[in-house]
């Protein structure tokens, strides 16, 4: 419990265009809950099932983004390694 709301906290006080905002947390019923910000569009795999492989270029892109969260992460005070 203590972690999860270790974490919770760490999370919320994250601010990065890759990640999504986490506005809240909370335990109901045995089970823990992060809040997060909703980030409309198409699931991925809906996508590749109807579309086949992404263009290489779109590929480049996201792997570019994530990367770039990664950073944001590891520069943290403490790093947070994912």
């Amino acid at each position: 419990g203590e972690a999860f709301e270790r974490e919770a906290r760490l999370l919320n006080s994250l601010h990065h265009p890759g990640l999504p905002h986490v506005s809240d947390y909370f335990s109901e019923a045995g089970g823990n809950f992060l809040v997060m910000q909703y980030i409309e569009g198409e699931d991925l795999s809906e996508i590749l099932k109807r579309e086949g492989a992404f263009p290489v270029a779109d590929v480049v892109r996201w792997t570019d983004e994530l990367l770039g969260a990664l950073e944001f992460l590891h520069s943290q005070e403490p790093p947070i390694i994912h």
